[in-house]
């Protein structure tokens, strides 16, 4: 009997001294994208203690979010716990390698030694069931360009646009072609300005300054056009000697009392009658529409 204690002392005490190494992992129904939790549960006497491997290097077809390691002695044992918590983004089988554990007695007396983790596939499944059929695919929804207030819009604009179009090209034909100035010779220039003198009937309202002073601008006008001369500016005193070169004597004498009587209406308030207009309008036709070579022939006088 006491033999047989003795026995199953020393077997405890051998049973005691092992090293064990469990590995829990949940593959049943493990999906593209799900979370993948995975626990090492390494369990030694009470003495012992273990070195965990760089699971970051090791295991690599998944990516490792978290990574956590708990102890605690239990019953004279030193049980520790790896937990990893990772994720894979592939479908199909994922290996999860064997991974070395060292372990070693903590009084210095053991020697050290190392224990393998074990080695895993996982299959991941894809979102879709394999069984199922692929969905219907419908056909495209076509994609309108415009809604139909862009359609509206775009239709007056281009209304408008037409319009502005017919609008411009209407006024363009209507506009009336520029009308070149035709050259009038200076003796018709001159019987155009008489005629309309004549229409404005000075005499009868008794305007004699309006008069004298539209029909010395056209004698002027005349003479400037025919001599090339300058005469506007100047005064009778002064314009008579320039003139005199180019009239005869008859003619200057006229002109002489024509300029200085129409200078008392203009300049001194002097009142003429409708005789004396008829008179002087007279002299300026004969001499300038009727060209009376008695009055336009050109008496050089020294």
């Amino acid at each position: 009997m006491k033999r047989f204690i003795l026995l199953l002392t020393i077997a405890g005490m051998l049973i005691a001294q092992d090293v064990h190494l469990k590995m829990n992992i949940d593959e049943q129904n493990v999906f593209i994208g799900d979370r993948i939790h995975i626990t090492y549960i390494m369990s030694g006497p009470e003495k012992y203690f273990f070195m965990m491997p760089d699971v970051q290097e090791w295991i690599t077809d998944i990516e490792i979010l978290d990574s956590r390691t708990k102890s605690q002695i239990k019953k004279r044992q030193n049980i520790v716990s790896l937990y990893l918590e990772g994720v894979t983004f592939d479908t199909g089988f994922v290996h999860i390698p064997s991974m070395p554990v060292v372990f070693a007695d903590s009084t210095g007396f053991g020697t050290r030694d190392t224990l393998y983790t074990p080695e895993k596939y996982i299959y991941i499944q894809s979102i879709l069931d394999s069984n199922t059929s692929a969905i219907a695919m419908n056909p495209p929804i076509p994609l309108y360009l415009m809604t139909w207030w862009e359609y509206l819009i775009t239709a007056v604009f281009l209304v408008l646009s037409i319009m502005l179009l017919w609008l411009g090209i209407h006024h363009r034909k209507s506009q009336k072609p520029n009308i070149e100035q035709v050259w009038k010779s200076p003796r018709d220039k001159a019987r155009h300005a008489i005629k309309t003198l004549e229409s404005q009937k000075y005499p009868e309202k008794k305007q004699w300054k309006s008069f004298y002073l539209e029909l010395t601008h056209i004698l002027r006008e005349y003479y400037e056009d025919i001599h090339f001369i300058h005469l506007h500016d100047l005064s009778t005193s002064e314009l008579l000697p320039v003139l005199k070169p180019y009239v005869n004597l008859e003619c200057y004498r006229k002109l002489c009392l024509f300029f200085q009587f129409a200078d008392l209406i203009k300049f001194a308030k002097g009142i003429a009658d409708a005789k004396q207009c008829k008179k002087d309008i007279t002299l300026v036709k004969t001499i300038v529409v009727e060209g009376n070579r008695q009055y336009n022939e050109v008496e050089l006088m020294t």
